[in-house]
């Protein structure tokens, strides 16, 4: 489907006739994008969700991202939006990107794209900035059986241990560094009685819907946030104590640095694995007068976050089992 006009405002420095200097001034463009139309057979369904019972959506995949229907359907399963709806819908929003709300609001002076002489300079400007950012943005639609999807997070449950009960949630890659505090409450619907075995927490009910028959789409794993985390406060917490202790406190140190060090970021390695389990050892033979009280508190949180990944990764290798896992070479 073809989005014919797409506008947006951008910026730039730019020097009007009869003026003697340049300044900034914001220039109205617009630009035709693409929405693929695809093949249920190609776009096959993930699961379901909702964050209500009573609005419950079609996963769907092309086997590395998930999608969900664009607000909604009907009970029939017919979008709620026509093609020419979604024309609107699409053009409107895509041109929420650039300054047009801030020209609108102000009353901005705007010149069009088009009556610009051909061959004026414009300088520091924006246009292919906002430009690829609309392609991006278009990008993310995709069209079925005239039902148009877009590009959402990862379908995760996340456990309110307050009210001791699960929502579904959707972690997109740029709020992944959010949830980054607190993977511990992360965990995939497939491995939900899993999590609350080896978090040793009692089951809780489930408050909306998130189903999953593709495990294998996923590529955010909370259980390798929440063991990289807990290793890297232990090595924080230790490096600050490090003048004070013997050698073997020092040994086991270094070895968790020196993991870290090798890994690539977010990797977890068979050595920062080993590296951890030596951790863990030195500090349980240690009496807990000699233990700093920094540390106290993280030893558990380091075993707890090994004991899951530990479980996560025996879930992965069970035969049977077709989703892939991160950690190669690495076994239970």
């Amino acid at each position: 489907m073809i989005i014919d006009s797409v506008e947006f405002v951008y910026s730039a420095q730019y020097r009007p006739p009869g003026k003697r200097k340049a300044s900034y001034h914001y220039f109205r463009d617009d630009i035709p994008v693409n929405v693929s139309e695809v093949s249920p057979v190609d776009f096959p369904v993930a699961g379901r969700f909702g964050y209500d019972e009573d609005r419950v959506s079609e996963l769907r995949t092309n086997g590395t991202h998930f999608f969900l229907p664009v607000i909604g359907t009907d009970p029939e399963g017919k979008s709620l939006l026509s093609p020419d709806k979604f024309r609107s819908y699409l053009r409107s929003m895509l041109s929420l990107h650039g300054h047009g709300q801030l020209v609108e609001r102000f009353g901005t002076e705007c010149y069009l794209h088009a009556g610009l002489p051909n061959d004026v300079r414009l300088e520091h400007s924006d246009r292919q900035i906002l430009i690829r950012e609309i392609v991006e943005d278009a990008s993310s639609f995709v069209i079925v059986d005239d039902l148009i999807y877009r590009r959402v997070g990862e379908p995760f449950l996340q456990y309110d241990s307050h009210l001791n009960y699960m929502r579904p949630v959707l972690v997109n890659a740029s709020e992944r560094h959010g949830v980054h505090e607190r993977p511990d409450t992360l965990v995939r619907p497939d491995q939900m009685e899993r999590y609350f075995e080896v978090m040793n927490i009692e089951a809780a009910p489930v408050l909306g819907v998130c189903e999953i028959v593709r495990p294998d789409v996923y590529s955010f794993r909370p259980e390798q946030v929440q063991f990289l985390a807990a290793c890297k406060e232990v090595r924080k917490e230790m490096h600050e104590e490090i003048g004070s202790q013997s050698i073997e406190f020092f040994t086991v140190f270094a070895s968790i640095r020196d993991a870290l060090h090798a890994a690539k970021e977010g990797e977890v390695t068979s050595e920062l694995i080993e590296a951890s389990e030596t951790a863990i050892a030195f500090f349980e033979g240690s009496p807990v007068e000699d233990i700093p009280d920094y540390l106290v508190p993280l030893v558990p949180e380091l075993k707890l976050a090994r004991r899951r990944l530990q479980a996560e990764l025996t879930t992965e290798i069970q035969p049977g089992n077709t989703s892939e896992s991160t950690l190669e070479g690495l076994h239970p």
